[in-house]
């Protein structure tokens, strides 16, 4: 099996309150990666995690961890690159000026 990149985030809020990046099988491993790995920063705050799948976001595994990747265990991401004037991840590739596509155009 392969892993996917996920988005897991608070159900209700939904990802613009905060989302964490986890490799994961399935979409139920990535909430369990989620709530045990993000115990200390979303799910101090949400109980409710749900997960996205993130589809076609290839630059997102740049992101994992490679050792984990190659040996196909799931895991989450801490340090997301994210854009610095949005602080948004996962919409675009982040540019080697910090910012996404969206911010760029702006």
């Amino acid at each position: 099996m392969t892993l996917k990149a996920y988005s897991v985030h608070s159900l209700f809020s939904g990802p613009q309150e905060g989302a964490m990046l986890v490799f994961a099988h399935t979409v139920q491993e990535a909430r369990v990666v989620g709530w045990r790995e993000g115990a200390n920063d979303l799910t101090d705050r949400f109980i409710d995690l749900a997960a996205s799948l993130m589809g076609k976001h290839p630059w997102l595994f740049e992101e994992a961890n490679q050792e984990k990747l190659a040996a196909d265990v799931p895991h989450l991401i801490w340090n997301i690159k994210s854009c610095s004037v949005c602080e948004c991840w996962g919409q675009s590739r982040i540019g080697e000026d910090g910012l996404c596509d969206r911010c760029k155009e702006e």
